[in-house]
């Protein structure tokens, strides 16, 4: 992971909380697509799962 976008070293406003929830979907490239438009969202990855 690229740590200038890993989700941890972004700035949070104050009094703001960060989770991290991870999803599995068929076509993983789809399903980011999908959730780089939640709002709220501030970065998405994609791989395999004991793939």
């Amino acid at each position: 992971m690229n740590p200038d976008t890993d989700p941890a070293n972004l700035p949070v406003a104050e009094g703001k909380r960060t989770e991290t929830a991870t999803l599995a979907g068929g076509c993983f490239w789809g399903v980011e697509e999908i959730l780089r438009a939640v709002p709220g969202v501030i970065d998405t990855d994609v791989g395999y799962t004991g793939g």
